[in-house]
């Protein structure tokens, strides 16, 4: 089965870039702005998700000119990543280590709740980095996960998949692997989500 079967709603960040004057793609302007949509994408799931309640919703938010300009203005390039103040880092290489065999982590992500960003260096594309991201509800029975990838689009399943999803994602869309990944933070304060 692709890792589609799991999309809920298809975006594509080039779109956005075709129609904003004076962006070129391949410039550090566009190359930066994953990020930026990866942290609005967390923040409607966390915080407003009363008014951003469906994948549609969410996808159609970030293609306000208001949020492509913000991600242009914010990030100097892909290669300088800013941590809005309410993330804060995970320990790479544990996480690394851990990826699909370690359920006390899983645990503790599904109970506390809250968001994954991820940055990852493609092949696929001569080993440009790249955000993608993660959010789950804080619930002891949360069920689900959610994936955001400003190329791809909008994606959800259950947390028995989500250990596959990620190593098949990377693999099948950037020929990428879960060592490819160079930085995870975790979106709420330490306090919420707790070190994983």
């Amino acid at each position: 089965m692709t890792v589609d079967a799991f999309r809920k709603y298809e975006f594509n960040q080039s779109e956005i870039l075709g129609m904003m004057q004076g962006v070129v793609k391949g410039t550090p302007a566009a190359a930066g702005i994953c990020q930026e949509l990866c942290w609005k994408w967390m923040k409607r799931m966390r915080t407003k998700a009363d008014k951003y309640g469906t994948p549609k919703d969410r996808m159609e938010a970030l293609w306000k000119e208001a949020t492509v300009s913000k991600a242009i203005a914010r990030h100097n390039g892909a290669n300088q990543l800013s941590v809005p103040q309410d993330f804060y880092n995970i320990e790479k290489n544990n996480w690394q280590q851990k990826w699909g065999y370690d359920k006390k982590m899983e645990d503790q992500w599904r109970t506390k709740g809250g968001g994954l960003f991820i940055s990852v260096t493609c092949p696929r594309y001569n080993d440009g980095k790249h955000a993608i991201s993660f959010y789950t509800p804080p619930s002891i029975l949360a069920s689900k996960v959610f994936f955001f990838d400003p190329n791809e689009g909008e994606y959800e399943m259950n947390f028995s998949k989500y250990y596959t999803f990620l190593p098949e994602f990377l693999s099948e869309k950037y020929n990428a692997k879960v060592s490819n990944i160079v930085e995870i933070v975790a979106y709420g304060s330490p306090g919420q989500v707790g070190k994983i």
